[in-house]
């Protein structure tokens, strides 16, 4: 297993007066055993998760919710914090603050969306895969036909939109129309 903390003898639980500033920051990488961690009365800064391999349990408004690597988690100033990681996981994490950390937040449109969206130009070729990997309900996707998502959601945490049927532009317009430049 290997650990990685950005600063590893100060107190980084703290308020900046700044724009924004890092508090600390880090990785788990390839855990050995399983790591969990309870704050009761959260810290008094941000943190940002990422779960790059394995998986975690993360108690959401007190029930036990597992999510898989791709997931991104946001804790904010004085909430709960109860998560664990299980045996074989490589995680990413900082904490952050400052005077507009919120309005970032904000801007960046992670304030009040739970759900991290992902466009798929062919949703229906990857729902083909994606539908036999994992148990969808009828709440979680929305079809315009037989086999044509519009979107799909995962693990309350994803959603699925087919940038396709609600463009109906050519991957290649679509990003050329996104001011993505073209890479040969």
């Amino acid at each position: 297993m290997e650990i990685f903390r950005g600063l590893m003898n100060e107190h980084s639980d703290r308020v900046s007066d700044k724009y924004i500033s890092v508090n600390n920051f880090g990785y788990y990488r390839n855990t050995n055993k399983k790591i969990h961690t309870l704050r009761k009365n959260g810290r008094c800064d941000y943190q940002l998760m990422y779960i790059d391999r394995g998986s975690a349990i993360f108690k959401v408004d007190g029930t036990p919710k597992k999510f898989a690597s791709g997931t991104v988690i946001l804790y904010r100033p004085f909430e709960r914090q109860e998560y664990t990681f299980d045996v074989n996981s490589t995680f990413y994490w900082i904490h952050f603050s400052g005077t507009e950390a919120d309005n970032l937040l904000k801007e960046l449109k992670l304030d009040k969306c739970p759900m991290l969206v992902v466009f798929i130009h062919n949703a229906a070729f990857e729902w083909s895969f994606i539908s036999a990997l994992y148990p969808f309900t009828n709440e979680e996707c929305f079809f315009r036909d037989v086999r044509k998502p519009i979107y799909f959601r995962m693990y309350e945490a994803f959603e699925f939109r087919c940038s396709y049927i609600q463009s109906n532009l050519s991957l290649k317009a679509l990003t050329k129309e996104c001011g993505v430049p073209e890479k040969l």
